[in-house]
């Protein structure tokens, strides 16, 4: 059978691993929009669902039975109903934004014609590696990892639906050992499955940003054309939504059990917002160094420029070396020299970074506060604040 030659256009992080040709063998996923809302719902089906079964079986899925009942685990449910469902669904923005990436690079001219071949090279290798068994190889064996010397609870020292009553810490529910066996194993393989792909995706903008590119500092984006990269990077924050809500759940838990409060968290929330940020706006920081001498070489040539018009416009206008009858009102002079200084102002601003504050980087920096919020309203109520704020205000 031959096989179809890999192409730019065709370029995907998800369609062809492992994951998603036995989700496709389960009609689960679709070959062109890769997995989707059924595969996101079955795993729904097999992480959570037996879970409410069996401590229904078992009585501990409400009541008084244990300190943390199982519909009362906001992690867990936060973790397997729409964490898991949010990474698997969010697959297919991430490959369309990466395909445009490419497709851009290309069709806009951004990329020399000599370094074409290049970029190809960058995109078969890591979609070899993207569809590569070792991947998929590496992320269960941490799985298998985890589960055999990584048995950590969230509960700590509290009787949860993980463990029976009469035997805290020793004896595991069925449910327990569900959790631990399946819904922990398949949550983490698809956190470690993302890890990998945005590795790979980190490397890709490491090599682009070294290639020969045809960089325009007048570009209207303020980032010589780059700004798409921005975009795209904006699609894995989106992940940070996940992340966040399951750290959320786990603390608001953790507040109203009084095991921890706002103060004891703030130190590990303050981390996890700090290097949230860093792992998310580091890949497109890569394109620094290439955005401020594109800057610097477009300052000196427009500079260079703007001197010979304005000399020029200032003989022709100021001097009175104009031709006899020709008016200033309505003369091209006027807006040519307005569409320069335009021009010139917009190389001043470039950004040293494919990180539009407002489209790119304010919603970055809210996926991952956002949902860390509800927490903080479960250990300080908002009446609070508001109280607070007010007299700090009056």
């Amino acid at each position: 059978m031959n096989q179809v030659p890999f192409s730019i256009e065709n370029f995907s992080l998800f369609r062809g691993d492992p994951l998603f040709r036995l989700m496709r063998a389960l009609r689960l996923g679709h070959p062109l929009k890769g997995l989707g809302v059924r595969s996101a719902l079955a795993l729904c089906a097999l992480t959570w669902l037996p879970l409410l079964a069996l401590s229904l079986a078992q009585g501990l899925a409400f009541g008084n039975g244990v300190q943390i009942p199982f519909l009362f685990d906001f992690a867990a449910s936060v973790r397997f109903l729409l964490a898991l469902p949010l990474m698997i669904m969010v697959e297919r923005l991430v490959d369309i934004r990466i395909s445009g990436v490419l497709k851009h690079l290309v069709q806009s001219g951004l990329v020399a014609d000599d370094a074409l071949s290049t970029l190809q090279s960058i995109a078969g290798t890591a979609q070899r590696l993207c569809n590569s068994v070792l991947g998929e190889v590496a992320g269960l064996a941490l799985v298998v990892f985890g589960v055999i010397y990584l048995r950590i609870e969230i509960s700590g020292s509290l009787t949860s639906w993980q463990f029976l009553p009469d035997s805290p810490g020793s004896s595991r529910t069925l449910a327990g050992w569900w959790y631990i066996l399946v819904s922990i194993p398949v949550f983490q393989f698809l956190f470690y499955r993302w890890i990998w792909r945005y590795l790979i995706w980190t490397w890709m903008l490491w090599r682009i940003s070294r290639l020969d590119l045809r960089l325009i500092p007048t570009h209207p984006d303020r980032a010589a054309g780059l700004s798409i990269i921005g975009l795209a990077q904006l699609g894995f924050a989106i992940l940070a939504v996940a992340l966040s809500s399951v750290i959320s759940a786990a603390y608001a838990q953790d507040f109203l059990l009084g095991t921890t409060t706002i103060g004891e968290a703030e130190v590990t929330v303050v981390g996890y917002v700090i290097l949230m940020l860093a792992i998310f706006l580091t890949p497109p920081c890569f394109f620094t160094g290439v955005l401020f001498r594109v800057q610097l070489i477009g300052l000196r040539d427009y500079g260079a420029l703007a001197n010979r018009y304005t000399l020029d416009f200032h003989r022709k206008w100021i001097e009175g070396k104009a031709p006899a009858g020709e008016p200033l009102v309505g003369s091209a002079d006027i807006q040519s020299l307005a569409d320069l200084a335009n021009s010139y102002a917009v190389i001043r601003t470039i950004l040293y970074a494919p990180l539009d504050p407002g489209t790119v980087l304010l919603p970055i920096v809210a996926c991952i506060v956002l949902p860390l919020l509800p927490a903080t309203l479960t250990a300080v109520p908002i009446h609070q604040i508001a109280h607070e704020i007010i007299t700090r205000l009056l």
